[in-house]
């Protein structure tokens, strides 16, 4: 998947016992939040900058239900 401004990410369901202690918390994050890790294809690792999944939630919100949530 694509963000607006070109960031590509994809979704994985685990956390990579190969990640820094600091990557596996964000990879905690994200499954608190949006039930998936978020990350990035290039450096494959879960993305923690907060611009990027603001924007990342409203896509993965709009492909579970079918349309955005309120911004």
């Amino acid at each position: 998947m694509k963000t607006s401004y070109g960031l590509e990410f994809n979704t994985v369901t685990e956390i990579d016992p190969e990640w820094s202690g600091y990557d596996k918390k964000v990879a905690e994050c994200h499954l608190a939040n949006a039930g998936v890790v978020i990350v990035d294809t290039e450096y494959g690792q879960p993305i923690d900058n907060e611009h990027d999944l603001e924007e990342i939630y409203r896509i993965l919100e709009k492909k579970k239900t079918g349309h955005p949530k309120n911004k």
